[in-house]
C-alpha cells in the first residue's frame, strides 16, 4: 500500500490500481490500446506518474443521464 503523502515517480500495474481505482483489465486495455504507456523493467511493468496523471485527464467526463 502506498503511503499518505507518498506518490512515486512509477507505479506498477497494482499501484495504479489501488491510487487510482481503476480495474485490472482496464489498465491493461488502455495499454494494448496505446492510450497508457509504460515501459518494461524485467518482468515488471511500469508506468510514470505523469502518463498515469495524463491518461486519467484524457478519460470522458461522467455526464448523468436527465430523465425527460
Amino acid at each position: 500500500m502506498l503511503e499518505t503523502g507518498h506518490m512515486p515517480r512509477n507505479f506498477t500495474i497494482p499501484e495504479i490500481v489501488e491510487t487510482y481505482r481503476v480495474s485490472r483489465s482496464t489498465v491493461y486495455q488502455a495499454l494494448k490500446n496505446g492510450r497508457l504507456g509504460a515501459i518494461k523493467v524485467g518482468r515488471r511493468t511500469l508506468v510514470s506518474r505523469d502518463a498515469a496523471e495524463q491518461w486519467m485527464r484524457s478519460l470522458p467526463a461522467y455526464e448523468p443521464k436527465v430523465a425527460a
